[in-house]
């Protein structure tokens, strides 16, 4: 599902689908989940501690004041839903 891995330092950028992402290389095995209305997500495995980490690029979350507030429902209900074991981070 992915092509075009180009190294960028630390990180590399790949397209899976439709969606390009810039992602630290320590995810590798790229595996499409699946597309919505606001994103794209994909399944990487972690190669520093072997696990999967399921990754969510989110589209123009900041566009309008309804999708900043989408955008902030949804972090909250995955956090309530699975605080322990979820990590939000900001990728470029």
């Amino acid at each position: 599902m992915t092509s075009d891995s180009k190294p960028q330092g630390e990180w590399y950028t790949t397209d899976c689908g439709r969606t390009q992402f810039v992602l630290p290389v320590r995810y590798q095995n790229i595996v499409h989940i699946g597309d919505g209305t606001f994103g794209t997500v994909i399944r990487v495995t972690d190669t520093e501690t072997g696990k999967y980490v399921a990754i969510k690029k989110i589209f123009h979350p900041f566009q309008s004041e309804m999708h900043a507030k989408r955008t902030y429902q949804r972090l909250k209900q995955l956090m309530y839903l699975i605080c322990k074991r979820l990590l939000f981070v900001m990728l470029k």
